[in-house]
């Protein structure tokens, strides 16, 4: 992973550590070539994903056409998790996606955008909103660099 994911991942897990234990675990993705079968690939590698969840936990598959949730929302979907589970557990698919076999396992599926978000962005974005969740369980104010950047229209030139 580039450093900015582990970064920002990173800044999250230790933020998050004095409520959950956190675990992440990397598979590695299979090589592509110009002659890969992709079906092939990606369903060896849910398969895979599949092979490490835990059945006491609630499986969340990250997929562009789950559910999406305003964060208020997730927050009380996430609460209602944690009394009913030992935990949770998510999936975040390869640069192909997921099958409709990780689809149908998932106890959900959650969408973060209606946009394709590189899987390396979404880890990112799934422990800032986790972060967030928990910030707004336990009544904490949420503490964010607020960054606005201004797009000038003659540099979107094409």
């Amino acid at each position: 992973m580039p450093d900015w994911v582990n970064s920002g991942y990173e800044t999250y897990a230790k933020r998050l550590k004095p409520y959950y234990e956190l675990s992440l675990t990397e598979l590695s993705m299979i090589k592509r070539s110009a002659n890969s079968n992709l079906k092939t690939i990606v369903d060896q590698e849910c398969t895979t994903l599949l092979n490490e969840r835990k059945q006491d936990h609630y499986l969340i598959a990250l997929d562009e056409k789950g559910t999406e949730y305003t964060t208020k929302q997730f927050s009380q979907q996430f609460a209602k998790y944690q009394e009913n589970y030992q935990g949770l557990q998510f999936i975040i698919g390869g640069p192909d996606g997921l099958n409709q076999a990780v689809r149908e396992s998932a106890d959900k599926t959650l969408s973060l955008s209606s946009f394709t978000l590189p899987h390396p962005l979404v880890r990112v974005i799934l422990i800032e909103q986790l972060y967030r969740v928990t910030s707004l369980l336990h009544n904490h104010p949420y503490q964010a660099l607020i960054l606005l950047t201004r797009i000038h229209p003659e540099s979107l030139r094409v």
